[in-house]
């Protein structure tokens, strides 16, 4: 998001400063945080005796290395509590239906699978047949795969047949959705409509939901180098940030 106005410089370079910490590992050396920000250590250090004085970084006596203080993981946590998730979600899915067209929507799982929590039409026309309350089947759908390579085969193994559940194809198909982070089907089950799915992590890591994109199979390109595999990726991505989920964390390499 692009904000307007000069701003201060400084509060930039120490916010930058703090990205740098909450990126690395664990604790580190002044020379490391200051190349880390492409600053000198002798301005790096003026930085951190702020930041340190604020509680947004602390310094350990015995090795002198730097990392996020109780300020900056208070600020997380209420980050954290005030995230509205269908909210973000929401405006997911509207980029995602300006940006391709289609239509999309967003799963949760639930007892009996996954369910359709939000959903919006895109320009290539409608989805009529899945509503809010949808429960959407675990096979052959983009939208169950994704649930399955992600979650605990004990929360939904009961939920598909013995026989495929067991199967070889199957672990194959799910490892290779996790890989790759996107899951597609060409068509899907709705009849000529072809899906694209991502998964959406939360800050523990744990699955939150799933965003689809599901469209015409002429209209829709499943390509796993595709503009649509890219935007999907990228939204999901992003939403998965909007969580707390660590970036880096996350598969695949658009932007």
């Amino acid at each position: 998001m692009q904000v307007e106005g000069s701003g201060i410089r400084s509060i930039e370079k120490g916010a930058h400063l703090l990205q740098v910490l909450r990126r690395a590992d664990g604790p580190l050396r002044l020379a490391d945080l200051a190349a880390g920000a492409g600053m000198t250590p002798s301005a790096t250090r003026g930085y951190m005796v702020s930041l340190v004085r604020t509680g947004l970084v602390t310094q350990d006596r015995m090795t002198a290395r730097y990392d996020l203080g109780e300020a900056a993981l208070q600020l997380g946590l209420t980050a954290l509590r005030r995230t509205d998730f269908l909210r973000l979600a929401r405006d997911a899915l509207a980029e995602l239906a300006a940006s391709l067209g289609q239509a999309a929507l967003l799963a949760v799982w639930s007892a009996k699978g996954p369910v359709v929590v939000a959903k919006i039409e895109g320009a290539h026309g409608s989805v009529y047949e899945i509503r809010l309350g949808t429960l959407v089947n675990l096979l052959p759908t983009a939208t169950g795969q994704v649930f399955m390579a992600h979650l605990p085969r004990a929360e939904w193994e009961g939920l598909v047949p013995k026989a495929v559940s067991r199967g070889g194809a199957l672990d194959r198909a799910l490892r290779a959705v996790k890989e790759s982070g996107i899951a597609s089907t060409r068509p899907a089950t709705l009849p000529e409509r072809s899906a694209l799915s991502a998964p959406v992590f939360d800050h523990l890591g744990d699955l939150r939901g799933v965003l689809t994109v599901i469209g015409h199979e002429e209209m829709l390109d499943t390509d796993p180098g595709g503009l649509n595999v890219r935007t999907l990726r990228r939204v999901a991505r992003a939403l998965s940030c909007r969580l707390g989920f660590a970036e880096e964390s996350l598969g695949g390499t658009d932007r």
